[in-house]
């Protein structure tokens, strides 16, 4: 019974401290996918931030680690990964945003669109309707990625590459700033030890990258979310020894400078972030003890300071996530 009211007293904390960090009570946080050391996953989780609850969807039709996914026109698509077999996948599916917020009962579609080449490690923003593929690896060629590439959304599905970046790369970070999409970290090959500390703005408008200065240490399997109008936060990740990191960064477009932010309270790689309001948000990964990790953290900048929020259900890694 102490134990039981132990649980209930915690509970209720962690949903004030939710409301305390000024998150918009509407807004949802979905995961889907990734690695629990076992096997790849279809599992999705929703997080609310109402409730400080997760509460489990229908699964995809494909499990899936390594994947990405973006929001567009009121449906989430889930795209390439690692499949069942190990695999890559070319595949995309999609969940309308119904089944988040009216209908938990609403299962997954498949997309007649697939990704040029099967990839895994990829990003993907949208852009005017258009999904924005960035590098990747392609095991059925060996290869690793140095192509953008923009597929259309509209029933014609047409795709086209519209160029290629200095270095390939993958297990990188992205962030979309307006015609602009910021390309960090990565690495162009298996091992840790070619883990990039580049930084690349793609302008979608003229087509082309330019290279920013770089960040203050390689970093490959890190999430990165867009903060304000001119940053990104890059959380976690890996170093060039293969070992996790619990180093958060701030780093600023148009300055081209790089701030530490307070550490997370435990080394991820293979994380995830978002953003609601003025909160960021970490969830999952693999730790140093190459444990699984179900936890999820909260930063806010008047905190300083990071705080834990409910578990998810799975511990996993290499999950993609958005905030619907």
């Amino acid at each position: 019974m102490k134990q039981q009211a132990s649980h209930e007293v915690q509970a209720e904390e962690m949903k004030n401290d939710v409301a305390e960090c000024g998150m918009d009570r509407e807004q949802k946080i979905l995961i889907a996918g990734g690695w629990n050391g076992k096997k790849h996953l279809n599992s999705v989780e929703m997080f609310s931030l109402l409730n400080a609850t997760w509460t489990s969807l229908q699964p995809m039709k494909e499990g899936r680690y390594k994947a990405s996914s973006v929001v567009h026109n009121n449906q989430i698509f889930v795209m390439g990964g690692l499949g069942q077999s190990g695999t890559e996948i070319k595949s995309i599916e999609k969940l309308s945003l119904n089944a988040v917020q009216v209908n938990q009962s609403i299962t997954w579609e498949n997309v007649l669109a697939e990704l040029p080449e099967a990839l895994f490690g990829h990003c993907s923003v949208v852009y005017n309707g258009r999904l924005i593929v960035i590098g990747g690896s392609d095991d059925s060629k060996d290869a690793y990625c140095d192509s953008i590439t923009e597929i259309s959304l509209d029933p014609h599905y047409t795709s086209k590459l519209l160029t290629t970046m200095p270095q390939a790369r993958y297990h990188h970070g992205v962030a979309m700033f307006g015609d602009k999409i910021l390309i960090l970290g990565g690495r162009v090959a298996l091992l840790v030890h070619t883990n990039l500390a580049s930084v690349l703005l793609y302008d979608i408008t003229k087509n082309e990258c330019k290279e920013l200065a770089a960040l203050p240490y390689p970093v490959s399997e890190m999430a990165t979310v867009k903060w304000g109008d001119d940053s990104v936060i890059i959380v976690g990740g890996v170093d060039s020894n293969n070992q996790p990191l619990n180093k958060v960064l701030l780093y600023n477009i148009k300055t081209q400078k790089s701030r530490r932010l307070p550490d997370i309270k435990y080394k991820r790689r293979g994380c995830v972030a978002a953003v609601v309001r003025d909160t960021v948000i970490v969830i999952g990964g693999r730790n140093e003890r190459r444990k699984y990790l179900k936890s999820v953290e909260c930063f806010q900048f008047d905190r300083y300071s990071w705080q834990e929020l409910p578990e998810m259900h799975i511990a996993r890694a290499f999950v993609t996530a958005v905030v619907c």
